[in-house]
């Protein structure tokens, strides 16, 4: 009896759900489209839908290919939403293909030669599908079997009628339940790829320092196959956190690919690689000797497809958009409704400052891991004057940055461009356009022994075989190294900088050097193990060992290894430094736990034979306890000592320790 029931209730909800009212919304009465970083817009349609009482299935046509449906909301409705559909299988020549397979078609063909026009019935009997590509059709006609676009001619098929399934742009259906019949204003907004944009700046320069012409546009590009008429468009900057599965639903364009042995000759059949058009009633060829073109016959709702790529418009505008504070990001409004159709770019203005201050500077990154010391090029920068206070004082959007100059004869020239990142007011604006050829410097690094004090030295000399005077930067961006750190330095430090950096002019056909001098501690590090007055000579109550892998820290500092001073730092000094245990005591006793538990008392003697003091980080296994030192650990937590070692003397540790273990 309940079989029959849920039989019954299945039977009367697909007819009810059958019956159930569809309305089509053809297009939206008034638009707002938002634009994102990394190829994201929101796009919010209102639309006037008539929709009766009860429940009903709200097609909403014309939305964009690339729409991300779980986004779809509904907002302004009087009623609830309760299930949502993304239909996005498309009209194309593989699709119908695809879809008519056993059914009889009319295919035209025109000798290219003659101009002569047939036209004949044919069954198509296969329509291969892979991968969402039709590879290769087959039909039949009078005088046997034949593959499609394979007999040299100009070929085009001629359909019955539309698939109910298939549909010219991707749909989007909502079931909802209205209170109440009669049109309703509703609001439908959704996330959608494939409309970004980015920012476009140029930069007019005439001298190594003054003032230019800075012009930036928002480029809008619209990839998508939805044309945004007379929209009001807002363009949100900032860095938008995304995740991975908030992305579009690929829609499903099936492609027909004839693969022939031949397509014909470039003399008289069709050329190699060139895809036909397809045709469905409705659709009139032109009469006479020329090539087809397709004529929609009105008012038949009938589609023509082509392989060849959409046009892509470029186009401007002198209208700025303004600028305001939305939150972390930034808006740029745009002064009036923007049209951008289908595969079009625009651009809009958005600054025009005729007066930004700038300044050339020849700038170089200090590496220590460069041991090259052949001339090195220098970095040619542009950098803009950006200060709250200064002419421009604007945030500006990531984008990229182009720098032109006037050449003496009055032409325009390039000099290069730069990718910027979202800068804020008062951040610098630095334009990377070249590497130079005039401009070139040699590094060097030196170690120095001062009195047992040891120091590095950083030297790098800057010639300048330019015509001009040159303003030069140069930076050691390395770990740990501040300004605080340097003792000596022969030009002044740039100011309003945290990593050591230093400016300096240099004249025409000349060259000058900078050199900074800081000093750097050394740090031995040695992991004590027992198993050590078993191995080495000495028997069971004493070990010689040496130390372990070297660190080096600037000098200021503390912890941490530099890696970068490791390398430059000949760790050969390390050898002098040696390190001796004695055991004084071994005792084994029984804790409440009834487990044996080994109390050990030693002497660890540190000697330096070296002409400097040298440090030392001694550390403890994990699984001991510290009963008494000598000397308090500077991690007690981690039982280690950071013990400074002087000049041809030594230090002596005394610890007694316990744990669970064998010795």
């Amino acid at each position: 009896m309940r079989a029959i029931l849920a039989i019954f209730l299945f039977v009367f909800w697909a007819q009810f759900a059958d019956a159930q009212t569809r309305i089509d919304s053809e297009q939206a009465d008034q638009t707002f489209l938002t634009i994102y970083p990394d190829n994201l817009a929101m796009v919010t349609e209102v639309r006037r839908v008539t929709v009766p009482a009860g429940l009903s299935t709200i097609r909403f046509l014309g939305v964009s290919d690339q729409i991300i449906s779980q986004t779809a909301v509904l907002q302004s409705f009087e009623g609830v939403s309760l299930e949502s559909n993304f239909d996005s299988d498309l009209i194309t020549k593989g699709a119908l293909l695809n879809k008519a397979v056993g059914q009889n078609l009319r295919i035209r063909r025109i000798n290219p030669a003659s101009g002569d026009v047939t036209m004949e019935t044919v069954t198509l009997v296969s329509a291969s599908n892979v991968n969402s590509q039709i590879q290769g059709a087959v039909f039949e006609t009078r005088d046997g079997l034949e593959a499609l676009d394979c007999a040299g001619l100009w070929e085009g098929l001629i359909f019955s009628g539309m698939p109910k399934d298939l549909n010219p742009m991707p749909v989007l259906s909502m079931d909802v339940r209205a209170d109440f019949a009669g049109e309703k204003e509703i609001s439908l907004s959704y996330l959608t790829q494939g409309i970004g944009w980015a920012a476009d700046y140029r930069l007019d320069v005439n001298a190594p320092k003054g003032e230019g012409a800075l012009s930036g546009w928002l480029t809008i590009t619209n990839n998508t196959a939805k044309s945004f008429q007379d929209v009001p468009t807002a363009i949100i900057a900032g860095e938008l956190n995304r995740e991975g599965r908030t992305r579009a639903q690929p829609t499903q364009q099936k492609k027909f690919a004839p693969f022939c042995w031949t397509q014909g000759s470039t003399k008289d059949g069709t050329p190699a690689g060139l895809t036909l058009y397809s045709y469905m009633s409705g659709l009139k060829l032109p009469q006479g000797n020329s090539s087809p073109q397709l004529m929609m016959a009105a008012p038949v709702a009938s589609y023509a497809y082509s392989d060849f790529g959409d046009e892509i418009i470029v186009t401007g505008s002198k209208r700025q958009a303004t600028q305001e504070e939305f939150g972390d990001y930034k808006l740029y409004r745009t002064p009036q409704p923007v049209t951008v159709a289908a595969q079009q770019t625009k651009q809009i203005a958005f600054i025009d400052v005729p007066n930004a201050e700038y300044e050339r500077v020849y700038k170089y990154n200090f590496s220590p891991w460069n041991n090259d010391n052949s001339p090195q090029s220098m970095r040619v920068e542009y950098e803009i004057d950006n200060d709250k206070d200064g002419n421009l004082g604007k945030p500006l959007p990531r984008g990229t940055m182009r720098v032109m100059t006037q050449r003496k004869n009055g032409k325009t020239a390039y000099l290069g461009e730069n990718f910027v990142r979202d800068l804020a007011v008062d951040l610098p604006v630095e334009i990377n356009v070249s590497q130079s050829a005039a401009v070139m410097t040699v590094q060097s690094i030196e170690t120095i022994n001062r009195d047992g004090v040891l120091s590095l030295k950083f030297s790098a000399d800057v010639f300048n075989a330019s015509p001009e005077s040159i303003m030069a930067e140069i930076k050691f961006n390395m770990n740990e190294l501040r300004y605080d750190d340097i003792t000596k330095a022969t030009q002044p430090q740039k100011p309003d900088t945290i990593i050591p950096t230093y400016r300096f002019p240099i004249a025409a056909e000349s060259s000058d050097s900078l050199s900074i001098e800081f000093p750097i501690n050394q740090r031995a590090v040695y992991d004590h193990n027992y198993a050590r007055y078993i191995v080495y000579q000495g028997g069971e109550d004493s070990f010689k060992d040496s130390a372990g892998a070297s660190q080096f820290n600037i000098g200021s500092q503390s912890g941490g290894n530099v890696q970068w001073i490791s390398r430059i730092v000949n760790a050969n000094v390390l050898g002098a430094l040696s390190i001796k245990g004695s055991m004084k005591s071994k005792d084994k006793i029984q804790d409440e736990n009834g487990e044996i538990l080994t109390i050990v008392s030693e002497d660890i003697v540190f000697k330096n034979n070296e002409k400097f003091p040298v440090q030392i980080l001694f550390r403890l296994p994990k699984y001991l306890e510290l009963s008494s030192a000598n000397i308090d650990p500077d991690n007690a937590d981690h039982l280690e000592w950071i013990l400074t070692i002087p000049s041809k003397g030594q230090t002596t540790l005394s610890i007694t320790t316990q744990g669970h273990h064998e010795l």
